[in-house]
């Protein structure tokens, strides 16, 4: 199952993956529960852009007892930015608490955007002066929208040997989101460090994947050309919807990010709070179920400001344009669904 995997993940790498570097794991969440158990200690901080995925902390901080602290992106212009880590490490190194790493989603998750090449390569030189481990995770690369962008995606695995310290690196990705699959528990961790993979291995047993699971896993990337249809459909109806959401919530005057990639994006809904507070949101909020909406509030995520929501719009046609209908009703009653949403 670990070679099977490795050669899905090597399709769009010009460097392969060597499989003494592979770990076997049964989830993303796996592999961050273990890894920050071995590379901190309660307290630790893990540095990762904001907003972020708001079930990372509890991934990180369950067993390790370490904590994740923001870096604070524009949502608009999500750029990672070496002097933002600089002085957050500064100010955390003042207080005498230790900053042991950073995670890096690239495709970013909520923002759906694409970390460059040159961005990558700066922040990863950075925390390899300060010996900081760089979790990159690229669960969403195979969620490209555009054929040229994720063509030319560039996968930290590709860029290692571009960097000073590659043993600083750990990379992980899985199929629960671009072949839609998070119930079949698999996942693959690329881990240079000889020490750092040797002490993961001692853990592997506490996540193994499970017999079926590695079974299911293999039958189906066995089978490439219905995995090449399928994630070309996936990406290009994930485009749609995206658009479809943005175009809706622009009608009313809500700012949304338009993602690149990723069944998820943020949306700027402060217009509709009460007060700029996070009781205000909270408030919006329970507007938003007692309508029949769930959305993810910003607070969460560490987003820039009160207001801001997180949306997933990976789900059938139909419960996207009800969704966005709901919204339309509680926000602005009244007003109708003008943009329409087509599936080829």
């Amino acid at each position: 199952t670990k070679s099977t995997l490795i050669s899905h993940f090597n399709g769009n790498l010009s460097s392969p993956i060597k499989e003494e570097e592979a770990i076997l794991l049964h989830s993303c969440t796996a592999s961050y529960d273990l890894l920050t158990h071995l590379i901190t200690d309660p307290n630790d901080i893990i540095l990762t852009p904001s907003p972020f995925y708001a079930r990372v902390r509890s991934d990180c901080g369950e067993r390790s007892q370490c904590r994740i602290e923001a870096v604070p992106l524009d949502p608009f212009n999500p750029t990672l930015i070496v002097s933002d880590y600089q002085r957050e490490i500064d100010r955390w190194t003042a207080e005498g608490i230790p900053v042991r790493g950073i995670i890096v989603m690239n495709p970013h998750n909520p923002l759906g955007n694409i970390v460059s090449k040159e961005e990558l390569i700066e922040l990863c030189e950075w925390a390899m002066s300060n010996n900081l481990f760089i979790i990159v995770d690229e669960i969403l690369a195979g969620t490209i929208y555009s054929q040229e962008k994720f063509t030319n995606f560039p996968s930290i695995l590709d860029l290692l040997n571009q960097l000073s310290k590659p043993d600083l690196i750990v990379w992980m990705s899985s199929l629960s989101k671009d072949i839609g699959i998070p119930g079949v528990r698999s996942s693959l961790c690329v881990i240079p460090s000889s020490p750092l993979r040797r002490a993961l291995i001692r853990l592997e047993s506490l996540t193994a994947v499970p017999a079926p699971d590695q079974l299911i896993v293999k039958h189906l990337l066995n089978d490439q050309n219905w995995i090449s249809c399928l994630l070309s459909l996936s990406r290009s109806r994930l485009h749609s919807h995206s658009k479809f959401v943005v175009d809706s919530l622009n009608s009313i005057g809500i700012s949304a990010v338009s993602p690149q990639a990723g069944m998820t994006l943020m949306a700027d809904f402060s217009k509709f709070l009460s007060d700029q507070s996070l009781s205000a949101e909270d408030e919006l909020h329970l507007r938003m179920v007692n309508g029949g909406v769930i959305l993810t509030k910003g607070g969460p995520t560490h987003a820039a400001s009160p207001g801001w929501f997180r949306i997933a719009f990976g789900v059938p046609k139909e419960e996207l344009e009800i969704g966005i209908e709901r919204i339309i009703k509680i926000l602005v009653p009244g007003e109708t669904l003008n943009c329409k949403l087509n599936n080829e």
